[in-house]
């Protein structure tokens, strides 16, 4: 299958598609190694980076569970001048072609990797595009390629015996920030503690760290970030606190026609809360959900969700911040409240929710 790498400059590479054929858009790099592609596919440095491999020949010796960096795979898209089809390692326990289908990761080969080399090394890391789209127009895409920035990145995490100071990199979000205003991080709401033009810091307090998949945050992990909505503004989703009640894993990611199928499983105290058609709060995105199983919940996101928040780099395998709808929290507490506070029989029964309409 064709694919076109197009660049931020106006320069265009074209070549065969490997890996995932998902449009991507990312900050392309390069790195001249002669090996240890895997490790740097799996460096969490390169979080949400396009990397464009300068030396020609890369693949040759596959890929095996030994030589990840971290958990997983953290790069949005490679750029290659020859992939091999097959590896010669005796420790080679699969194809990079196969491993970057299986992670979801877009790349190219047949491209000239040392011309593009030398326009990165000279005009510094720029945005670029990969698509395999038969016809696109330029013009429409390098608005898109221009216009992308990426809100917000972890830049350091110092970590206490109990607690963390994490400091995030971000630019748009900061315009009117006051210490001690609240800004959402992957849905979890934190306190600005200080902040310069790049970014802010903020206190992690053990009890966010455990109920939370802050913990597992590095430099260059890229984040969801929201203020905190005004009085007088428009409610377009649902009530998303910023109180996160537990960690899912995404199970699975599918496409279907224009929609992003996501998969997550959860534990039991976040599943209560959820029903079909109710919504749910993942990583601070506010979602409706699609169906509920014993274990796990799905739902559906369109290539504008996935492309203006993280859900759109997230792989099979993530731990996701979940927060369930709170207004669901209080009518169990009105229903079922705990001896200590029950002074009188309450009135609102599941047969008056029934008969008026709930």
């Amino acid at each position: 299958m064709k694919a076109t790498l197009i660049l931020a400059n106006g320069s265009v590479f074209s070549g065969t598609s490997i890996g995932s054929t998902s449009d991507r858009i990312c900050e392309m790099v390069f790195n001249t190694s002669m090996a240890g592609y895997q490790e740097i596919l799996t460096d969490p440095s390169y979080a949400g980076q396009g990397v464009v491999m300068s030396y020609p020949l890369i693949g040759n010796y596959g890929v095996n569970s030994e030589d990840n960096e971290s958990s997983r795979p953290w790069v949005e898209a490679l750029v290659v001048r020859h992939l091999s089809p097959r590896g010669s390692n005796f420790r080679c326990e699969d194809t990079l072609d196969d491993f970057l289908k299986q992670h979801n990761i877009s790349g190219i080969q047949g491209v000239d990797t040392r011309a593009l080399t030398k326009i990165l090394r000279n005009q510094g890391s720029m945005n670029g595009m990969l698509t395999c789209a038969e016809h696109f127009n330029v013009a429409e895409a390098l608005e898109k390629i221009r216009a992308f920035r990426v809100e917000g990145t972890v830049e350091r995490v110092t970590r206490g015996r109990v607690s963390a100071v994490i400091a995030i990199r971000a630019e748009h979000i900061l315009s009117d920030l006051k210490i001690g205003d609240s800004v959402a991080v992957n849905g979890v709401c934190l306190t600005a503690t200080a902040f310069s033009p790049a970014g802010f810091t903020a206190d992690v307090m053990h009890e966010t760290l455990d109920r939370s998949a802050l913990a597992g945050l590095g430099p260059g992990s890229p984040v969801n970030l929201e203020r905190a909505m005004a009085a007088n503004g428009r409610f377009g989703g649902h009530i998303v606190a910023g109180h996160v009640d537990g960690v899912g894993t995404i199970a699975a990611i599918e496409k279907d026609d224009n929609a992003i199928w996501f998969t997550i499983t959860a534990p039991a105290q976040v599943l209560r809360y959820v029903v079909e058609k109710g919504s749910i709060a993942i990583d601070g995105i506010s979602l409706t959900v699609a169906w509920v199983e014993t274990d796990r919940f799905a739902v559906s996101v369109i290539p504008h969700t996935a492309a203006v928040t993280l859900l759109g780099r997230r792989r099979t395998g993530d731990r996701v911040n979940l927060e369930s709808d709170i207004i669901g929290k209080y009518v169990e507490r009105l229903l079922r409240p705990t001896p200590e506070l029950k002074t009188k029989e309450s009135k609102l029964t599941m047969e008056f929710l029934s008969k008026h309409g709930f």
